[in-house]
C-alpha cells in the first residue's frame, strides 16, 4: 500500500497538533484515567464521524459526484494520536519489551 503521507509529514502535523493543544489547556496535568477518557470521547466521535462520511461518500457517487471529500474522522485521530504522546510526555513511554 502506497503511503499518503511521510512519516516526517505524520510527525509534523502532531507537533502542530501538540503545540495547539498546549495553547488550549496551557500545560495542564491529567492522569492517565482522565488522558483516557479524553482519547475515548474523540475515538467515538471519531468512529460516528467515519459512519456518516461512509454514507456521505456513498451518497455522493450515486448522484454522479467526482471530488472526494476530505475524511474527517482522520481529523479525530490526529487529536488522539496527539493526546498519545502528551500522555507520555507527562507520565513517561515505556518502550516496547524487545523478544
Amino acid at each position: 500500500m502506497k503511503r499518503k503521507s511521510s512519516r516526517g509529514e505524520v510527525f509534523r502535523c502532531l507537533e502542530d497538533e501538540r503545540n495547539f493543544q498546549d495553547t488550549l489547556f496551557k500545560n495542564q496535568a491529567m492522569t492517565i484515567d482522565q488522558f483516557l477518557l479524553r482519547i475515548g470521547f474523540y475515538l467515538r466521535k471519531a468512529e460516528d464521524t467515519q459512519i456518516d462520511s461512509e454514507i456521505s461518500q456513498a451518497c455522493f457517487k450515486h448522484f454522479g459526484g467526482n471530488t472526494p471529500r476530505p475524511n474527517r474522522a482522520l481529523h479525530e485521530l490526529r487529536k488522539i494520536a496527539a493526546l498519545c504522546v502528551k500522555c507520555f510526555e507527562q507520565h513517561g513511554i515505556q518502550e516496547r519489551w524487545k523478544t
